[in-house]
């Protein structure tokens, strides 16, 4: 599934594959999820339709993978836009922290700068390697429209 990903980018969701995988037909997992046919399934495989929560536990018991996962596309999307919507939210605030608003701010920061992860995965990946004797030559980050990011272009990794 991973080498799926990599080579193709992430798609809205990854439903069809994992059922597949599962050796599933489309008729068997509509029981499973409690749908009227293959023709529902087939239509969140084909994102004609959005699953509601409760669906969303079932894929995710189904098939033993977070959701994140199985909706990597969409997740990409998510995830890219909340540090900028968190960033103008704190920048909108202007409060000083206080006992009422600290949880708040924390929450804002944190959302703020998701994009900093990535950079502090590279960095221990260049650790990492450089206790194993083995040199990182990139960490690259492909999204789902087949954009990608890559860290030595912007010298983090050399």
């Amino acid at each position: 599934m991973l080498s799926v990903m990599l080579l193709y980018g992430s798609l809205d969701n990854y439903i069809l594959a994992y059922r597949k995988e599962a050796g599933l037909s489309q008729d068997e997992l509509a029981i499973l999820l409690g749908l009227e046919g293959r023709a529902s399934v087939a239509r969140y495989e084909q994102v004609r339709r959005l699953p509601e929560l409760q669906m969303l536990i079932g894929l995710e018991l189904i098939f033993d993978e977070p959701v994140q996962k199985m909706f990597a596309g969409m997740a990409e999307r998510v995830r890219g836009d909340l540090p900028a919507r968190a960033r103008a939210l704190l920048e909108g605030m202007g409060e000083k922290p206080t006992a009422q608003n600290i949880q708040k701010l924390a929450t804002l920061a944190r959302l703020a700068h998701l994009d900093d992860i990535d950079q502090q995965l590279t960095r221990q990946l260049i650790g990492a390697g450089a206790l194993m004797g083995i040199d990182l030559l990139d960490h690259i980050i492909v999204g789902h429209d087949g954009r990608y990011f890559s860290f030595k272009e912007i010298g983090e990794v050399t």
